[in-house]
């Protein structure tokens, strides 16, 4: 299941009636990139970026080292667990990890979603056979779906023009119909620009290119 899906619905369950015991997911560290700085004149060679933005949040999850497995004995197939277990926090602080809870069918071929559970690994009940040692606790980065990381790349230079690549990123993949190929005609100016951002260039060369920022992507 979709990380931010699983994110959102653990954040809704936490808005449910007052017999709910709602979970708030733990806040995320935030990593921004913004590179270069403006201004500042940075030399690079060919096939490195030149513009890198972004925003990434990194969660802290549970990572099983096992297939987390409950074979109930008056269920159909077995429970399970699928997709991040999101660290979380109940009404009294206490921290669990939650995720989507599910019934496995058929050896694997049918899964019934039963909702969202949380845990706090070693203490799950005698059916899952797991300890507090079952599980890794790591940090995994999404980029936020409300932003998107945006790169242009030096590929080379002909003449008097230089090749650039420009590329988005949704969700740490890349967007195929994003992904454009460019040339500028140095003749024409040493600034370059595309989508807001503007480049002037210092030099250019077959391996490498120094260049000043001047501004950013637009949003």
């Amino acid at each position: 299941m979709n990380f931010w899906r699983t994110l959102a619905a653990l954040a809704v369950a936490g808005t449910m009636g007052a017999c709910a015991n709602p979970h708030t997911p733990l806040a995320p560290e935030i990593t921004s990139l913004d590179y270069p700085k403006v201004g500042e004149i940075v030399s690079r060679e060919v096939g490195e970026t030149l513009i890198d933005q972004y925003t990434k949040y990194a969660f802290e999850v549970a990572v099983p080292v096992r297939q987390m497995r409950c074979d109930w004995p008056t269920a159909a197939g077995y429970l399970s667990y699928r997709g991040d277990l999101i660290a979380s926090v109940d009404r009294s602080g206490t921290k669990r990890y939650c995720g989507e809870f599910v019934q496995v069918l058929d050896g694997g071929n049918r899964i019934n979603v039963l909702g969202y559970e949380c845990f706090m690994p070693g203490q799950l009940s005698s059916c899952w056979g797991m300890s507090a040692s079952d599980f890794r606790i790591e940090k995994v980065s999404r980029t936020h779906p409300d932003n998107f990381q945006r790169q242009l790349i030096y590929t080379g230079k002909s003449g008097k023009n230089i090749y650039v690549s420009y590329r988005e990123f949704k969700n740490d993949l890349a967007r195929p119909a994003f992904t454009q190929d460019l040339t500028f005609d140095l003749a024409d100016g040493n600034v370059i620009g595309f989508k807001g951002a503007r480049i002037e260039i210092v030099e250019a060369k077959n391996t490498s290119i120094s260049y000043r920022l001047i501004e950013k992507f637009q949003k």
